[in-house]
């Protein structure tokens, strides 16, 4: 409860009229009682984190899956698929190319693969079946540029190939000819085999 103070006014100073008593009530000071408002401004709300959900981890986008290279239409067919064996496997869906080359051009065949693959990995050789064994040159160009070059001596032998091709659009199979400038062309003398082409 408030106070109370009492004071006295005196009216007139020589006369005998009755002085007027006036009351006055004062709040006290030391008797406040703080309102639920006043509560809630001394918490600290501003550095609270806002609710949040977990998230769950980023996932890139996943790359193309394996593709043979069979699975694509070449640009230009030049070379036939078929079976044949090579390091004594038998492969069922393989390029092949016949001992056929006019006047020392390369025999190739070129795929698009849309940048959309890292590797390509085949197998190539001379068939295990071939009555000689010339040497030939093959490689592999990518958009132009040659990313694979070997030199096939020994009918059966499988050799292994693991390239980059990433950020490619086109990729090429090329068998270089023989040296000279005359035309070859005996289908029953070998084969060159592409065994196993894929795109990863």
């Amino acid at each position: 409860m408030g106070g109370m103070a009492t004071g006295w006014i005196q009216v007139g100073a020589q006369d005998a009229t009755p002085t007027a008593t006036i009351t006055v009530t004062a709040p006290a000071l030391n008797d406040a009682t703080p309102s639920s408002k006043s509560n809630f401004l001394t918490e600290d709300h501003s550095n609270k984190p806002a609710s949040t959900t977990s998230a769950g981890p980023e996932t890139s986008e996943p790359s193309s899956p394996t593709m043979p290279l069979l699975g694509l239409t070449p640009v230009q067919e030049t070379l036939t698929v078929g079976s044949a064996n090579l390091n004594a496997r038998s492969y069922k869906q393989a390029l092949l190319v016949p001992f056929c080359f006019e006047l020392g051009r390369p025999v190739s065949q070129a795929y698009v693969i849309g940048r959309k693959y890292d590797r390509l990995r085949a197998l190539a050789g001379l068939a295990d079946d071939s009555p000689e064994e010339i040497p030939l040159t093959f490689a592999i160009y990518g958009d132009g540029k040659r990313l694979f070059t070997k030199e096939a001596r020994q009918a059966g032998e499988a050799i292994p190939i693991d390239i980059s091709v990433k950020n490619i659009l086109r990729v090429e199979l090329v068998i270089l000819a023989p040296e000279g400038n005359e035309q070859v062309c005996n289908p029953d003398l070998e084969t060159f085999v592409w065994a196993a082409a894929r795109l990863e």
